[in-house]
């Protein structure tokens, strides 16, 4: 009993000490809360500031309609329409070359010049190399003697003939009266009036010596046709040698076949050549050729043009950014396609007697071709169609329209429904667009202006209605 009296104390000690904390630290808390009410009440509460509505500044692109051409692009080197590579034809030394003899000097070939009366004369060419000519020459000379040689044989054969036929004439004569003499001197044996056997016999063996005399003469004009034909196989024989024998001379002499320019010059004064061996490089750069290989899709665009006989026009430039330079035309194919690269080879012929400067042989290019015609659509860049919809500024809203495309031109995009003449298509910030958003338009760009930029299309040239225009190159 007395222990429990003792401990009836202490618990309750532990309790008192465990309330009067807890009523500590809520007296704290309530003194910290109303301290930090009354610091409250005494802040000023921030002024308000109205939200303003979000402008977009926009790129915009004024719509056209407009007759357009698409263009085909390609590269390819210029290469010269007439180029040819001299060589020697004949073996010997070199005795002279042309004074003018250099890279790059033109040459003439030989040809009709006129005068300032309109006369006519005849021009010889420039003699480029000349080789020794001295053994042509004399095998010119050697062959000569020969041809002389057989027209006086086959003139002496035909003299003999004429002497044999006149004798054979003769003898024939002579022959027919002495047969008539023996057929009487036959008869008259028989009839017994004159002579005797032995006159008979005499007689049969005259007949037979004119006989004998007779037929060698026909025998040898029986061989006339064969010796003279003998003596023409002859002739015609050295007839050839002769020709080969002149052309071997004349070709001494190394003359440009065509008016040009030197390119690449192997001989000199003094040098021993060999048959084959080159002299000269030579090009007629007037007229060039550019094979430019065209991918399959493209070149059935144009395919039915050149059937047709068209020539499609092309512009060429040193490089895809370069506005055109030089222009020429499609003149021919190839008729077949490469399997490798998929592509078909067009041949554009550039005249550059019409160019304002020469397209050099060796020039890569970029041709661009031009293509099927469209006429009144609107164009519009590519970049400015963001899953088949396309945002249009009206007024300082933007509108969310959908469009249909007919066809893709390098970065431009022909489309026939969603924009008309006159829309102004944006062309930034369509990430962040929605429809109805609030938008400043910057100067609009026109189809013109774009076009530059791009260097994609060009105003065509001629009349025609509403505005034209042809695409170039692009990247």
């Amino acid at each position: 009993m007395t222990t429990q009296v003792a401990n009836k104390p202490r618990h309750w000690n532990r309790i008192r000490k465990a309330v009067l904390t807890i009523l500590f630290g809520v007296g704290l808390l309530l003194t910290g809360g109303a301290a930090f009410l009354a610091l409250a009440s005494m802040r000023k509460p921030p002024a308000e500031r109205e939200v303003a509505a979000k402008v977009f500044n926009v790129e915009i692109f004024r719509a056209e309609r407009l007759d357009i051409n698409e263009i085909l692009v390609g590269y390819g080197t210029a290469k010269a329409d007439r180029e040819v590579v001299l060589s020697a034809q004949v073996t010997g030394e070199v005795m002279e070359v042309h004074p003018q003899l250099k890279v790059g000097r033109k040459v003439l070939a030989s040809g009709i010049d006129r005068d300032a009366a309109g006369r006519s004369q005849d021009r010889p060419g420039d003699v480029l190399v000349q080789i020794d000519r001295d053994v042509y020459q004399q095998r010119v000379r050697q062959v000569e003697g020969k041809l002389r040689e057989d027209e006086s044989e086959l003139s002496l054969l035909e003299q003999q003939r004429k002497n044999n036929d006149d004798r054979l004439a003769k003898s024939a004569i002579d022959l027919k009266l002495y047969e008539k003499e023996v057929t009487k001197v036959e008869q008259l044996f028989k009839q017994g009036k004159i002579a005797t056997e032995s006159d008979v016999t005499k007689a049969q063996l005259e007949l037979q010596r004119y006989k004998d005399f007779w037929i060698p003469l026909e025998n040898e004009r029986r061989l006339f046709p064969i010796r003279k034909e003998q003596i023409e196989r002859r002739l015609a024989t050295h007839q050839a040698d002769l020709r080969l024998a002149q052309l071997d001379f004349e070709r001494t002499e190394i003359r440009p076949p065509f008016a040009g320019w030197l390119s690449e010059v192997h001989v000199e004064r003094g040098q021993h050549i060999k048959v084959g061996d080159p002299l000269v490089k030579l090009i007629d750069a007037s007229v060039v050729e550019v094979p430019v290989p065209v991918a399959l899709g493209d070149f059935t665009k144009i395919e039915a043009k050149i059937l047709a006989g068209e020539q499609p026009r092309v512009e060429m430039a040193e490089h895809e950014t370069a506005p055109p330079r030089w222009t020429g035309h499609v003149v021919r194919v190839s008729p077949q396609a490469d399997e490798r690269t998929r592509t078909v080879k067009v041949f554009v012929r550039v005249d550059n007697r019409e160019q304002k400067e020469p397209l050099l042989p060796g020039t890569f290019v970029q041709a661009r071709i031009v293509g099927p015609a469209w006429k009144n659509v609107v164009v519009i860049p590519r970049d400015s169609i963001v899953q088949g919809r396309i945002f249009v500024a009206s007024g300082d809203q933007s509108q969310s329209r959908e469009v249909h495309v007919v066809a893709k031109l390098q970065s431009f995009a022909i489309v026939d429904s969603g924009v008309e003449r006159g829309d102004q298509v944006i062309l930034t910030n369509l990430d962040v667009l929605s429809d109805g958003s609030t938008v400043k338009c910057l100067p609009a760009r026109d189809f013109e202006g774009e076009s530059k930029q791009r260097l994609q299309f060009r105003r065509s040239e001629g009349p025609s209605e509403g505005e034209r225009a042809e695409p170039t190159s692009g990247p």
